[in-house]
């Protein structure tokens, strides 16, 4: 289960990995977790949000849950695609 890390926080570079570490700490390998995951890092999550702060976390999601559990913004955007 995800302890919901604040949504709509703009990271500056600075502030981009820290972001990246407590959204992975907060998740479980599960597909109730991946479900809740897709729900809140989705487009309109990132809407606010820099094209780096949206490729990393993409790629960071997108690792973590697959190969079992896929996502394709995340796989779109993991490459710094805008979708």
């Amino acid at each position: 289960m995800i302890n919901h890390v604040s949504a709509n926080v703009t990271a500056g570079p600075e502030d981009l990995e820290g972001l990246v570490s407590k959204v992975l700490m907060s998740l479980t390998k599960d597909a109730k977790a991946f479900s809740y995951a897709s729900f809140l890092y989705n487009s309109d999550f990132f809407a606010t949000e820099q094209v780096e702060t949206r490729t990393r976390l993409c790629s960071v999601l997108a690792d973590f849950f697959g190969p079992e559990f896929q996502n394709s913004y995340w796989n779109t955007n993991r490459a710094g695609v805008a979708a």
